[in-house]
């Protein structure tokens, strides 16, 4: 079944004008040519194959981005849309900080539109504080960053400590926010029929 996937995932690769000899589905972000530019690095793609598998591509020649994944668009209910997640490694992250600033600084001022959002990052606190990262990015300055942004677009960012209580911290925000709309639902319902 992953090599389906896969399979799948190269071929949206190759539309978008990506040229990726060996695809790796390892999590990590990938640069790699383009039709364009067969021996540059402006293309760049991630694939993980965790349960949803999802691949997200970038042509920076085109402009072409676009992410495919193996749970359908449907299965997500509107509330879970209003309600989005980003989750984050560190490497991510510390990108988000530097060379992508403005880019997440839209994406979070998008995200503060919304009725919830939070920004779930992969590694700790104590990760980003001592700079534990393949960066020149100065850890205060990249601290200092998170609480600027978290300030001024009052979105809360969690340090989880690993992928897998990032996962149950990113349900648990979408489980806690699905509860509370489904209260303030049903006491609309109630005041609403009882007028």
């Amino acid at each position: 079944m992953n090599s389906d996937i896969l399979s799948a995932f190269e071929e949206s690769l190759r539309v978008a004008g990506l040229l990726v000899e060996h695809v790796r589905a390892d999590g990590v972000l990938h640069r790699c040519g383009t039709t364009d530019k067969p021996r540059g690095k402006d293309g760049a793609y991630r694939i993980h194959l965790d349960d949803p598998a999802c691949c997200w591509w970038k042509n920076w020649i085109t402009g072409d981005e676009g992410s495919r994944s193996t749970r359908p668009a449907k299965d997500l209910s509107p509330a879970e849309r209003k309600a989005l997640r980003e989750r984050k490694e560190l490497s991510d992250l510390v990108a988000c900080l530097g060379r992508e600033r403005e880019r997440f600084e839209r994406e979070l001022a998008r995200g503060a539109a919304l009725d919830a959002f939070c920004v779930v990052v992969e590694a700790s606190w104590a990760d980003l504080a001592g700079g534990q990262y393949r960066s020149r990015l100065n850890p205060h300055a990249a601290c200092q960053s998170v609480l600027a942004f978290a300030g001024r677009y009052r979105l809360p960012f969690f340090f989880a400590g690993s992928r897998a209580a990032a996962e149950y911290t990113a349900w648990g925000f979408l489980r806690q926010y699905l509860e509370g709309a489904r209260k303030r639902w049903a006491a609309i319902v109630k005041a609403h029929d009882a007028a």
